[in-house]
């Protein structure tokens, strides 16, 4: 059975990304219970029409997802089990039923020029821990990791006046299989036993290779983030839509002895790829 490899860093700082084929916590059957399994599943499946969904696992707190279709999604790591009929991924889309949004599907503004990406109906910079969430002049307080460069466009995503966002370029081709994930980044301080909420939008321009966006953290035993070696790392699900609005989220616990996280608007691209950007704004982590 395969195992999930923890987040590798090459020298040139590009995260390679693998998939394995078999998740853990498989479970296991002995011969007399896998016999009676499958005569349940003959009398079942006798009885029932075929369902020919394919089953999707995200297992958000490792940082790593293993897909296998887009039709039905199992999360694992504090995410919720579902089915899904769109062609994006578990992340879900503003304007969802039950977000709280208006009748054309799009998250309220704010006076202060900020959105309301988890529907509570407060603005989000007055809940995000992050600083320069909306991108409103510039791209300040976050911070380009290696293989990738940040700058401020000014396209705002949800279409805000006199407001931008972060255009976040990965332009380092590797000669490696998979794939590769840069970042820009932001620390900040966390308290064990905290839930962190985790929303931000993003577009994906299309005439580009496929790629992917996410929101990974890496979490760190001391203050500060120090170093490339994160204890614990978490990933939104990846969205890969272009030419429309996405709304990455996702949930994860603070675990005991956590005191800081570094928080990566995330680019993927095949590593041969020569370019791949994303666009983002309305960086909302908040506790819950």
């Amino acid at each position: 059975m395969g195992t999930l490899p923890t987040p590798q860093t090459t020298q040139s700082g590009l995260e390679m990304r693998f998939r394995s084929l078999s998740p853990p916590g498989a479970i296991k059957t002995t011969t007399h219970a896998s016999a009676l399994f499958l005569l349940g599943a003959a009398l079942t499946l006798s009885a029932c029409p075929v369902d020919d969904r394919t089953l999707v696992v995200s297992l958000g707190s490792s940082g790593e997802q293993n897909r296998a279709g887009s039709n039905s999604t199992a999360s694992m790591g504090g995410a919720s089990v579902g089915a899904s009929s769109g062609s994006r991924s578990d992340g879900g889309a503003a304007g969802e039923a039950g977000d709280g949004g208006d009748a054309s599907g799009e998250p309220r503004t704010f006076p202060d020029g900020c959105t309301d990406l988890d529907r509570d109906n407060v603005s989000d910079c007055t809940q995000t821990l992050v600083q320069n969430p909306a991108f409103a002049h510039d791209a300040a307080s976050w911070t380009a990791e290696s293989g990738a460069t940040l700058a401020w466009d000014p396209r705002d995503l949800l279409g805000i006046s006199e407001s931008g966002s972060a255009l976040v370029t990965s332009s380092e081709p590797m000669d490696a299989s998979g794939d590769s994930l840069v970042a820009v980044d932001q620390c900040i301080s966390v308290t064990a036993g905290t839930i962190l909420g985790i929303f931000a939008n993003a577009v994906i321009d299309p005439g580009q290779v496929a790629g992917r966006a996410a929101i990974n953290l890496w979490f760190f035993g001391a203050d500060g983030c120090p170093g490339g070696s994160p204890m614990v790392v978490y990933e939104t699900p990846e969205e890969f839509e272009t030419g429309t609005v996405l709304t990455l989220r996702g949930s994860t616990a603070v675990i005991d002895g956590m005191h800081s996280v570094r928080v990566r608007l995330g680019v993927i691209k095949p590593s041969r790829a020569e370019s791949f950007s994303v666009r983002f704004d309305n960086v909302l982590i908040r506790k819950e």
